[in-house]
């Protein structure tokens, strides 16, 4: 699926990298434009045209993306194919299920108590690397392709997305390890 996907991603990375090397000109125009929000609108049009950068092109793609995504979920969630089907015997037997490397025990209160199985914030007795790993990855990842802050607004938004990712560390601590894979191999 991933291999399917390749030329999609990669055309939203380049997407996105022209659209980072444009963005000391945008900041150039927004100086420029302060008073004239249509003037502006109009400037940054023509610099996307003329540097052939569609501005709302990521946006599709992503959207484009989604449903491959759910439908890969929701196959490693409900096909009995996958269940017991795995890496190892010892590490991620089932690919419907999280990897469950190592038992840390039921009496961390809130995290694997049986009682606050159901809520958000349940992880289960099982130590899951495979989530972890997969959020590690996509930090470095936007460690590498985000350029660094130029004011106080990009470096709040950059704030925002690593707190993004710890609340992405919890969705995906409890999803099938297949999915994990998925996302580690992106």
């Amino acid at each position: 699926v991933r291999g399917c996907m390749f030329p999609v991603s990669r055309k939203q990375a380049m997407t996105s990298l022209r659209m980072q090397h444009l963005a000391p000109e945008l900041k150039k125009m927004q100086e420029k434009f302060k008073e004239d929000k249509q003037g502006m609108a109009a400037a940054q049009m023509e610099l996307y045209r003329k540097n052939g950068v569609n501005p709302f092109g990521t946006c599709w793609l992503l959207l484009l993306q989604m449903p491959i995504f759910m439908g890969l979920y929701y196959s490693l969630q409900e096909s009995i194919h996958f269940r017991l089907q795995g890496v190892s015997s010892w590490w991620i037997p089932n690919l419907s299920a999280p990897d469950m490397l190592l038992w840390w025990t039921e009496s961390i209160p809130f995290l694997s108590q049986p009682s606050s199985y159901g809520y958000f914030y349940y992880l289960g007795p099982y130590l899951n690397i495979l989530p972890i790993l997969a959020v590690s990855l996509m930090l470095v990842q936007q460690k590498w392709t985000m350029p660094p802050p130029t004011d106080e607004t990009q470096e709040q938004q950059q704030k925002m997305m690593k707190y993004m990712m710890m609340f992405m560390a919890l969705m995906f601590y409890k999803v099938a390890s297949g999915l994990c894979i998925y996302f580690i191999f992106s």
